[in-house]
């Protein structure tokens, strides 16, 4: 944002980073929003998509929020040491520049600044059935990979996608196999200081802490239109035109991040803690949409609520 620029008060801030990040360090603790005085802004929503590896820094439900017309600065952290959880942290424990302060001024806009006339779009629901269940079924349950157990055919990885069942029963709340350290089947555990570790595939409210996001963010997506981009996230309208399709990796107005694809040396560096191949498999004959990755992370956000489809 330049110094002409006021950022709207109904929106998230947005922090782009070009590495994944370590789940745990995303937190209040780390990414600190202040007034001009340098109070803490009550009890902000953080929040972090490991696919775009953008950082929102959002309301409270219900609460108080940025007031118009007035200065802010978030205020990014940097770990005073190894088991320090109160800063910033790639996947790979490394940490921003300690020698530099990590601060962002903005105003938000109000008073000599007005704000923008566009009305913001809402957050579409996402449904199980018609959203997510035909990916899982198009792209994961073919062949010898996570299709209900044919005689003697076992899903692979013991996972069943082609089912609302077999995703309630063996991927929510269900530690992934590359991420168990238990002698065959542990719990899932809170995210700690190494990435990964008894990480569920898919864990409810957090696409940071699902195994399955970090699977298919190892596999470069391809272009599909990314209709899902437009309508499931605010932050990918453009300020004209609220329902055209419009490119996530763009950016659609100056109060709004512009995404940039994961380089394959990050993807490579990534893919050294999340062991296995690149979802879905084989790559790259199968690989899904950034629209249909949009549509998954969304449906964890939202609480990966398993619906009974019928015969998907």
């Amino acid at each position: 944002m330049s110094p002409d620029e006021a950022f709207d008060v109904r929106r998230n801030i947005e922090l782009a980073f070009d590495q994944p990040l370590l789940p745990l360090s995303v937190n209040r603790q780390s990414v600190g929003l202040r007034d001009a005085n340098g109070n803490g802004v009550t009890s902000p929503v953080i929040l972090y998509d490991p696919i775009t590896r953008v950082v929102s820094i959002a309301p409270p439900a219900g609460g108080p929020w940025l007031q118009p017309g007035l200065a802010y600065k978030v205020v990014l952290t940097v770990p005073s040491g190894e088991d320090d959880a109160s800063g910033l942290r790639s996947v790979g424990r490394g940490t921003l520049d300690p020698k530099v302060r990590h601060e962002i001024g903005f105003q938000t806009c109000g008073g000599t600044r007005p704000c923008p006339a566009t009305p913001l779009p809402t957050v579409a629901r996402v449904r199980f059935c018609n959203d997510v269940m035909p990916i899982f079924v198009r792209h994961c349950s073919g062949g010898i990979c996570h299709g209900s157990p044919v005689g003697d055919q076992k899903p692979a990885a013991s996972l069943v996608l082609d089912t609302s069942i077999g995703v309630a029963k063996t991927a929510i709340g269900r530690v992934a196999q590359g991420a168990n350290t238990g002698a065959s089947s542990g719990r899932v555990q809170p995210a700690g200081h190494l990435f990964g570790v008894d990480m569920a595939i898919v864990q409810p409210y957090s696409p940071a802490n699902s195994w399955l996001m970090y699977k298919l963010a190892i596999d470069e997506p391809h272009d599909d239109g990314v209709d899902a981009g437009a309508a499931l996230r605010p932050r990918c309208y453009p300020t004209e035109s609220p329902n055209a399709p419009v490119d996530p990796f763009g950016g659609g107005s100056p109060f709004q991040v512009k995404y940039t694809r994961m380089s394959a040396s990050d993807r490579a560096a990534l893919a050294d803690y999340v062991f296995g191949n690149p979802m879905p498999y084989p790559s790259p004959d199968n690989t899904v949409g950034f629209d249909e990755i949009e549509r998954i992370r969304a449906w964890i956000e939202q609480g990966a609520v398993v619906e009974e489809c019928g015969a998907c």
